[in-house]
């Protein structure tokens, strides 16, 4: 009896369900114990190291910025800030922590489940350390500009000084939030939830799973 029309089709050609994109896979840690951070929950992450990243911007401004102004060079807010930067890689070699990660109970880890090494916590802060790079050259020049302008410092003009003498504090804001987007944005296609942070270090953010 010849074959009809309507039987399976034989596997010489695609099939319908063959020519459908497929899932994207959904991937788990090593440690069954953890789970990848889920997008939503690393972007309020983000926003908890968004707070502590800004904390940087207020001393540039106040006291480490006076401080700056009143000796005339940039070496006081880039103590507070190398300080700064060595606590977070301190925190996140020894305990996988970031401010986020504290607030939120997320660890920072390699792909085999251990905390990143110096080099990968380099990497991850590398973005963050360059645009404070950036910020604490404008207000090198800002200072320079400031005592080629003869004018007396006085703390109380210090945020009209800082205003009107190399424009550090918008260049900073702008960098850092525009990097901060930029970080989530890679999140989104992620199987494993990495930010670009992530990506350059080739680590993970985890959460216990129960």
């Amino acid at each position: 009896m010849p074959a009809s029309t309507h039987d399976e089709p034989s596997g010489d050609g695609p099939n319908e369900d063959q020519n459908l994109p497929s899932p994207r896979p959904k991937l788990s840690p090593s440690d069954p114990a953890y789970t990848y951070s889920a997008p939503f929950d690393r972007m309020a992450g983000a926003g908890v190291n968004l707070v502590f990243l800004h904390i940087i911007l207020i001393p540039l401004s106040t006291p480490a910025a006076d401080l700056s102004f009143e000796y005339g060079n940039v070496i006081p807010a880039a103590i507070f800030t190398g300080i700064y930067f060595l606590i977070l890689l301190l925190f996140m070699h020894f305990k996988g922590l970031t401010p986020g990660g504290a607030a939120l109970k997320f660890r920072v880890v390699d792909h085999s489940m251990n905390f990143p090494s110096w080099g990968q916590c380099l990497r991850r802060l590398a973005p963050f350390i360059a645009i404070e790079l950036a910020g604490l050259w404008h207000l090198h020049v800002g200072i320079h500009e400031f005592i080629a302008s003869g004018d007396p410092y006085e703390f109380e003009n210090l945020r009209a000084i800082i205003r009107e003498h190399g424009g550090f504090w918008r260049v900073l804001v702008g960098a850092l939030n525009a990097y901060i987007i930029a970080d989530l944005l890679f999140i989104l296609p992620s199987p494993r939830n990495q930010s670009l942070s992530d990506k350059l270090a080739g680590t993970f953010v985890v959460a216990r799973s129960t």
